[in-house]
C-alpha cells in the first residue's frame, strides 16, 4: 500500500481485519476511490464476536470511499442505517 503512487492507474488492496478498530487505521491509509465488499465470513467471529460488529467494522472502509466513486456490496447483513452513512452510489450483488 505504501508504495502505490500517482503513476499507478489501479491498486487492488485487500483490507482484512481481525480486531475491532483495525479498519479505522486501514481506511485512513487506503482512502479508496472504489470499494468492493466481499461476503463477511464466519471465521472473523472468533475475534469480532458477531455479524453486526463485523459489518460495522467493514463499513468504516466504505465510509472512506470517495464521493465520486462507488461501492459494490453483498446484499446480506447490510442495513438501511449503514447505507445512509455512505455518499457514493452503492450496487449490490
Amino acid at each position: 500500500v505504501l508504495t502505490v503512487g500517482k503513476r499507478h492507474e489501479i491498486a487492488i488492496i485487500e483490507a482484512a481485519i481481525s480486531q475491532k478498530g483495525e479498519m479505522d487505521v486501514l481506511a485512513d491509509i487506503i482512502a479508496p476511490d472504489y470499494t468492493i465488499l466481499t461476503p463477511l465470513g464466519k471465521k472473523h467471529l472468533a475475534t469480532l464476536g458477531n455479524i453486526p460488529t463485523l459489518t460495522c467494522e467493514n463499513f468504516k472502509l466504505i465510509e472512506k470511499t470517495a464521493s465520486n466513486g462507488w461501492t459494490l456490496l453483498p446484499r446480506e447483513n447490510i442495513t438501511e442505517d449503514l447505507l445512509a452513512k455512505i455518499s457514493p452510489p452503492s450496487y449490490f450483488w
